[in-house]
């Protein structure tokens, strides 16, 4: 069941990651493409203010999508847009913090989770990995890689 983020909304429930940092999107995908293979799951992110030339960036074998919505579009749209009208619907999971959305993604049959909530899921993943306490600062990002790396 592949997953459809809200990418800003995940930054900020996501310990050792800020929106203030001119890196986290790339911080997030970089994490979310470890949790994609770990699982086997297709993510497809969703980027508020992207500019026009920055369109959907994934590499060959990657697990993970990532969408830059130029404005006035904002994520939210982009991620209803994805849904509306899909037959296949019910086999997406939003992941989004906007009670909003969600209900909307629920209304239009996906499943859905808080970004609070994916952001533990990916954590306990992190620990079944073998690791007792993933790190929660922003200087330990390297070793949430080398975590993910394992």
């Amino acid at each position: 069941m592949p997953y459809l983020i809200d990418g800003h909304n995940l930054i900020g429930a996501f310990p050792g990651l800020a929106l203030s940092d001119p890196d986290d999107e790339n911080q997030l995908l970089r994490i979310l493409e470890q949790f994609g293979h770990a699982t086997r799951r297709k993510v497809i992110v969703f980027f508020d203010r992207g500019q026009p030339e920055m369109g959907p960036l994934s590499r060959a074998g990657s697990h993970v999508r990532a969408h830059f919505v130029p404005p006035p579009r904002r994520a939210d749209d982009a991620i209803l847009e994805f849904l509306r009208g899909r037959k296949d619907a019910r086999h997406y999971t939003v992941v989004s913090s906007d009670a909003e959305i969600r209900d909307r993604s629920r209304r239009a049959g996906a499943k859905v989770v808080s970004s609070q909530d994916f952001a533990r899921e990916v954590r306990d993943r992190m620990r079944q990995a073998g690791k007792e306490k993933p790190p929660e600062a922003p200087e330990d990002f390297d070793l949430w890689m080398d975590i993910f790396r394992e």
